[in-house]
């Protein structure tokens, strides 16, 4: 029998792996980053690198 999964940790690795861009930006931010708009366009962290650099301000993984 498999070994249940812990959906906290699922969800917190989501939640990480997880930035924002906006609709003219060139960078990707942390969720609460005051540089966000009302535009705000979650996507995971991978796709965030190949195209975007990070925020300075909010400094999200990199």
């Amino acid at each position: 029998m498999p070994a249940p999964t812990d959906v906290a940790t699922t969800e917190s690795e989501e939640k990480e792996n997880t930035v924002y861009i906006t609709n003219t930006g060139t960078k990707y931010h942390r969720a609460d980053c005051r540089h966000l708009s009302k535009s705000k366009i979650p996507i995971d962290l991978e796709s965030a690198k190949e195209k975007y650099s990070p925020c300075g301000t909010c400094k999200p993984p990199s």
